[in-house]
């Protein structure tokens, strides 16, 4: 299994996001190749997943643990086991960025 690359663009100092917390956060996410699959970053709109309840894939989730507020952070891979997997609408087998 791959690992979960994570790039620390711009500390902070505030609270830190953990299982349970609900976060408003930018993305975008996008295939290796850059291809876009999703981002309300690009409506300029948040989303607001509560971390733990499974309401973004795994290692988005595992990613973001830590984060802090005001802080900018990028998962740089996430290997497909900790993406969307088999058999969904996404693409398959598809490490992330």
């Amino acid at each position: 299994m791959a690992n979960l690359a994570i790039e620390n663009i711009r500390s902070n100092e505030g609270a830190s996001a953990g299982n349970g917390k609900v976060l408003a956060v930018h993305h975008t996410g996008q295939l290796m190749d850059g291809t876009n699959l999703d981002g309300p970053y690009d409506r300029r709109r948040l989303i607001e997943p509560a971390l733990g309840l499974g309401e973004v894939i795994c290692g988005w989730a595992l990613g973001v643990v830590g984060w802090q507020v005001s802080g900018k952070q990028e998962p740089t891979i996430i290997p497909l086991e900790l993406a969307y997997g088999i058999g969904v609408s996404r693409p398959p087998h598809s490490t992330l960025r």
